[in-house]
Formats: C-alpha cells, structure tokens, sequence
C-alpha cells in the first residue's frame, strides 16, 4: 500500500436560475497505518452563492479519519 491522492468534485448550475451555483470540493491524502488500518486528512468546501439569511456562502471544514480497509 501507498500514500494516495484524491480529489472529488460536484457541482449544480440552476437553469432558471443562472446566479445560483453550489459547488462541494473534497480534497486529501490517505495512507496506510498498519494491518489494514487506514488514516485520511481532508479539508471540504461548500460553496452557496445564494446562501439561507444568516449563512456565509463558503464553508470549510479539516477532518483526521481513521479506518479499516476491508
């Protein structure tokens, strides 16, 4: 096993909307720990142009997953 990459992206444009735009990003790294067990760090975006009242239109969030590859 090895350190590995990964990126996802999604994304949804409004047709009858064309100011309104969401797009969610993950972006991180995940290794190999020891028998199977994994580690991750990722950092995720949010973005909302037209966000609820009271709402910032970007959020970012920092994870440090543990797991078990089957």
């Amino acid at each position: 096993e090895k350190l590995q990459f990964y990126f996802v992206s999604d994304g949804l444009f409004g047709f009858d909307s064309p100011d309104k735009i969401i797009v969610n990003n993950w972006i991180g790294f995940r290794f190999p720990l020891y028998a199977g067990f994994i580690a991750s760090i990722e950092a995720e975006t949010d973005y909302n142009s037209q966000p609820a009242t009271d709402a910032e239109d970007l959020s970012v969030f920092y994870r440090l997953k543990l797991g078990y590859k089957f």
